[in-house]
């Protein structure tokens, strides 16, 4: 999927002011089923892998993989300027949720060109559930001109097995942030999905004015 996602620096509105700290939680790339310049009620259901797990949670990806799947988002409206979409969501019922799964089924053929992801594929969604959160903010940007874009969310986090891991204070306002590419030359896009995709998690543990993640890149830890 690195061979797939373009580098175009990761833009997420994170709150920073003073002396603000982001502590990353989560990387995870992946594809999304959705056309990123539809109207509304076109989905963004998704899946893929999550690369990288950031104390205090706690993981073990040698015994494990851990995937992810996001559901229930629609594009509530959308707007174009020049060659750009922008879009906004319906956030009722969606979700983004971790597995953790020691048959380690997907993780073999996800970097595949392109990777065999088929449909609603079972082995992104099977082991227990990690962490699952509800959104509380969704957003996203298509350029159709660079076939590139971003995306900005905020997620809550509900339930699941590591949902302890994290003190109650830490379980909300956790901030996303990614890019997302469609048939750029080296994009592999497994058949039935639109558009791969790279995004992080961050908690930001003060909250103050929006900011570009170049600004957030100085105080991240």
């Amino acid at each position: 999927m690195r061979k797939l996602v373009i580098a175009i620096g990761i833009f997420t509105a994170l709150a920073t002011a003073g002396t603000a700290f982001a502590q990353e939680e989560v990387h995870f790339e992946g594809y999304w089923v959705t056309n990123p310049v539809g109207g509304p009620g076109t989905t963004l259901d998704g899946r893929g892998l999550v690369t990288a797990l950031y104390p205090p949670l706690v993981s073990n990806f040698v015994a494990n993989e851990y995937t992810w799947t996001t559901s229930g988002l629609s594009v509530a409206g959308s707007s174009v300027v020049g060659t750009t979409t922008y879009q906004t969501f319906n956030l009722a019922g969606a979700l983004f949720t971790i597995y953790e799964d020691a048959t380690q089924d997907a993780r073999p053929t996800f970097y595949l060109c392109p990777s065999d992801i088929i449909g609603a594929d079972g082995r992104y969604q099977n082991g227990p559930i990690y962490l699952q959160g509800h959104y509380t903010a969704f957003s996203a940007t298509f350029d159709v001109g660079t076939t590139t874009g971003t995306f900005n969310a905020q997620v809550n986090w509900d339930s699941g097995s590591h949902l302890t891991d994290f003190t109650p204070a830490r379980r909300g306002a956790a901030k996303f942030g990614g890019t997302t590419t469609q048939n750029s030359t080296g994009a592999c896009i497994p058949p039935g999905y639109q558009i791969g995709m790279t995004g992080r998690i961050f908690q930001v543990t003060t909250a103050s004015n929006e900011t570009s993640w170049g600004t957030l890149k100085k105080v991240y830890r």
